[in-house]
């Protein structure tokens, strides 16, 4: 292998440093190509590894505007703010960022879910949809429960359905029963999901339709 001094169609060569990471918010490096190294800092933890799936966690801006799946381990409380440093990615359809560094303050500040109709879960994420491309947030949604069944189930309101993944350790709620469900919006194929954390994002109400 010929080894060289400087850059060549992109490409790491002897003596040259790695490209510094961009300090950037979590709403603006989901705009950006894979491949970037980012560095977004006080990003709230919204569910940590293992919580909605193995090997990969959810940050959120505190203002509530982005979130994002972060590849990785942690185990540092929900709601702890975190610097989180990594390359741009995809997992199917839904943007990620690979885990290179993860470092906190010990500060706390827990973002609240934020409460929406099936119709608008994943928003312009979603092909032929508008709105905001809120994969990645912690919201709230209500509805009756048509199936459920192993690790998901189905929940409709006046504007859709809507699948919910439970992870194990986790009972489904009864069908015919009406439930607001939190949860972390994500992507399979190009449908959009929620991901439960635990036994308490599952809430019995009464019906609202």
């Amino acid at each position: 292998m010929i080894e060289l001094d400087g850059r060549v169609l992109g490409f790491r060569l002897r003596g040259e440093e790695p490209v510094p990471p961009i300090e950037t918010t979590i709403g603006n490096a989901k705009s950006m190509p894979n491949g970037i190294r980012v560095s977004i800092s006080n990003a709230a933890l919204t569910a940590k590894t293992g919580a909605v799936g193995p090997g990969f966690f959810y940050i959120e801006s505190t203002d509530r505007t982005a979130g994002i799946r972060v590849i990785g381990e942690t185990q540092y409380p929900v709601g702890r703010l975190l610097k989180v440093t990594g390359t741009l990615t995809k997992i199917g359809n839904e943007r990620a960022i690979q885990l290179e560094a993860l470092s906190s303050d010990g500060i706390d500040n827990p973002v609240s879910p934020i409460f929406m109709v099936i119709r608008s879960v994943g928003g312009s994420a979603l092909a032929g949809s508008a709105g905001l491309n809120n994969v990645g947030l912690l919201v709230k949604v209500v509805g009756e429960v048509v199936s459920s069944e192993g690790i998901s189930f189905i929940i409709k309101d006046g504007y859709g359905n809507l699948t919910c993944r439970i992870a194990e350790g986790i009972t489904g709620p009864t069908p015919g029963s009406f439930v607001a469900v939190t949860g972390i919006i994500s992507l399979e194929d190009e449908s959009p999901v929620i991901l439960v954390r635990s036994q308490q994002d599952i809430q019995d109400i009464l019906p609202l339709f």
